[in-house]
């Protein structure tokens, strides 16, 4: 049996736990596209979806001319993060070394800088090919070791993070 339980973040600031099987006395009446008329515990609201993302679980309406972002999780996604699942997983990496032996084209960052997962930190040229070397995640260049024009050996310390 599929639960009817739903954790609704609204503005990102409060959480709230819906039990659709608890709301018996609520009425929605849809009043045009998008638009509706509720009534729960005989107050009414006139409700509109603005927004709806099915994917990311997202939407945004109006209620009572007032508007709320609402990040909606069902039962499985209440396990997920009850068991801790659901925690960003970075990963943590403290060098760049090379993959191969080669010439170093061009150094695309500085000491110092701070990277994206993805982004490309320098140019590295091995059998008359250009490899951009780029960062398996996000972090801060602490030191870089090696220069425009240098020759390498494969695994050489290129850049510490």
């Amino acid at each position: 049996m599929e639960s009817n339980k739903y954790k609704i973040e609204v503005n990102g600031a409060f959480n709230v736990e819906v039990d659709v099987s608890e709301l018996e006395d609520l009425d929605i009446v849809p009043v045009g596209k998008d638009t509706y008329h509720l009534v729960h515990n005989n107050v009414n609201y006139d409700v509109e979806l603005v927004q709806f993302d099915k994917s990311q679980k997202k939407m945004s309406l109006l209620l009572n001319g007032e508007k709320f972002d609402c990040q909606v999780g069902d039962s499985l996604d209440m396990l997920i993060e009850q068991m801790g699942l659901s925690k960003d997983v970075t990963k943590t990496v403290k060098s760049i070394h090379a993959p191969m032996p080669g010439k170093v084209l061009e150094v695309l960052v500085k000491e110092g800088q701070e990277f994206e997962e993805g982004e490309s930190l320098l140019i590295l040229e091995a059998m008359k090919m250009e490899n951009v070397i780029k960062s398996p995640g996000k972090g801060k260049v602490n030191e870089i070791n090696i220069s425009k024009g240098d020759a390498v050996e494969k695994g050489a310390l290129l850049i510490s993070l």
